[in-house]
């Protein structure tokens, strides 16, 4: 399964998740696997993944907090159910970026004939 959606606030992201996620009790920062990507980065929750495109990683780099609420969408309820919070080490955070930013500037683009 993956996100369906993600949001930016203040402190951080929204997940808009399907209907079969749910976060275990103690997820917390041990439950999340951070890899970068050659669009930015892909972040697993409990065998879940989401894909992080370089913008997230800036927008977590410069926000309040670097939080990741999860809420499960559907497209016949009204209101979204809110299922936990996994804050997110900014360090952990800056290694990612600056991983995404070298394999960025690394890549050379074919010549054309």
């Amino acid at each position: 399964m993956t996100g369906k959606k993600i949001l930016l606030v203040n402190d951080g992201l929204i997940a808009l998740v399907t209907e079969d996620f749910r976060l275990k009790e103690n997820s917390g920062e041990t439950g999340i696997a951070l890899a970068v990507a050659e669009y930015g980065a892909i972040m697993t929750v409990d065998g879940h993944q989401f894909s992080l495109p370089a913008d997230i990683l800036t927008h977590l780099e410069t926000s309040d907090g670097a939080n990741i609420y999860f809420y499960v969408s559907s497209p016949y309820e009204l209101i979204a159910e809110y299922q936990g919070c996994i804050p997110i080490d900014r360090d952990e955070i800056l290694k990612l970026k600056g991983a995404w930013e070298y394999l960025a500037s690394s890549v050379v683009e074919p010549v054309p004939p």
